[in-house]
């Protein structure tokens, strides 16, 4: 913090206050700090930057001084509730429409995935606790009916898996699929 800066516009109580018995920031000058405010074209992260400070800490010197109102910050208007993240998870699993969303008996939301849907609609039944949709081609947004399977639990969800390594090491070894140790990845012979 650029403490010589600070102190022309606020200063540190002399008592400690407060529940973590840290000393609080008092502003003296608030003229100042609207001076210094302008100088960073209203933009407090160019103030912080300025003050060798946190974004943060200049808000509430900011506030403290009611100057806040005229700092440049984009304002969000607001639309109610948390704005929906991005439509596939860092998985690469996608997330099924709004209208397949549960609500807990907390009131929490909880998105749900398409493969999930899909896999449900196809046995028209709920999944039930531990089942966990297989996608046949391993392509995680192919949620074709036809590509899914829908396993008793992860133990035989592994085994597939392990079938699946199995299968593509016999295809290693017969020569159709090739390594390439220049790019260190594999591929199809044709």
């Amino acid at each position: 913090m650029n403490m010589e800066l600070v102190t022309t516009f606020a200063e540190k109580q002399s008592h400690y206050t407060g529940a973590n018995n840290k000393r609080k920031w008092v502003i003296t000058n608030p003229k100042y700090l609207k001076t210094l405010l302008r100088k960073c074209e209203k933009k407090p992260a160019k103030l912080a930057k300025l003050l060798d400070t946190s974004y943060a800490t200049v808000k509430r010197w900011l506030v403290l001084a009611d100057l806040w109102d005229m700092a440049d910050v984009k304002k969000r208007a607001w639309k109610g509730g948390r704005k929906r993240s991005a439509t596939v998870d860092k998985f690469g699993y996608i997330y099924a429409d709004k209208v397949h969303d549960i609500i807990t008996e907390t009131g929490e939301v909880k998105r749900r995935f398409q493969h999930h849907v899909m896999a449900e609609a196809k046995m028209r039944r709920p999944l039930s606790d531990g089942e966990v949709v297989h996608h046949i081609d391993l392509d995680k947004s192919n949620n074709d009916p036809e590509n899914l399977v829908v396993c008793a639990d992860n133990k035989y969800h592994r085994e597939l898996y392990g079938q699946l390594e199995r299968i593509a090491g016999e295809l290693v070894r017969r020569g159709v699929i090739s390594f390439n140790h220049i790019k260190e990845e594999y591929f199809i012979k044709e």
